[in-house]
């Protein structure tokens, strides 16, 4: 709710006398002017979900001509630029679509960054293993701030886990345990 769509109301309970105008002006400094807009959100994560996946393909077409630790070097800085990029615009308070993108990005890059790093010194192991670190280390995210990108990446990392793990297990328990689950 936003003051746009609480004026008419609050103008009709003066016009009413249920308020008086000290008290409608009171109750309208309590929201906010403008609303979201979610148009301008959605468009600016796709957006930023593009200009992701341009560089992994761009990473991606040099990936043999680039060293080892410039790779590395490359993960962390796109990894704590994103992070910093989006506490500071939540901080300055800018639009919730320029820091919901910028969370998106610091959800996802620490998956990025440890495949990376299984590719580099050729670690294998089990998937449950990696999305279950990938779901602790973003944990802290969504719980801190308040980004809805950011749960969003975290419910796909947790179901990734529990996805990961039933593919190693009997069907029999598989099904019993997303039986649990829904129930």
């Amino acid at each position: 709710m936003n003051q746009g769509k609480l004026k008419p109301y609050v103008y009709s309970w003066v016009e009413k006398g249920i308020v008086d105008q000290e008290t409608a002006a009171a109750i309208l400094k309590l929201y906010p002017e403008r609303g979201y807009n979610y148009w301008k959100l959605a468009f600016v994560i796709i957006g930023s979900l593009l200009l992701l996946a341009g560089v992994i393909l761009i990473v991606a077409s040099n990936w043999e001509q680039l060293a080892d630790e410039a790779k590395l070097l490359g993960m962390l800085l796109l990894l704590g630029g994103s992070g910093s990029l989006s506490i500071e615009w939540q901080r300055r308070g800018c639009s919730p679509a320029f820091w919901e993108s910028s969370y998106l990005m610091a959800t996802t890059f620490p998956l990025l960054g440890m495949m990376l790093i299984s590719q580099i010194f050729h670690l294998y192991g089990d998937p449950t293993g990696l999305f279950f670190t990938w779901a602790l280390v973003i944990a802290p995210i969504p719980l801190l701030s308040k980004s809805v990108s950011s749960w969003v990446i975290f419910v796909i990392a947790v179901f990734s886990v529990i996805i990961a793990f039933l593919s190693h297990q009997e069907a029999s328990f598989a099904y019993w345990c997303l039986l649990t689950m829904v129930l």
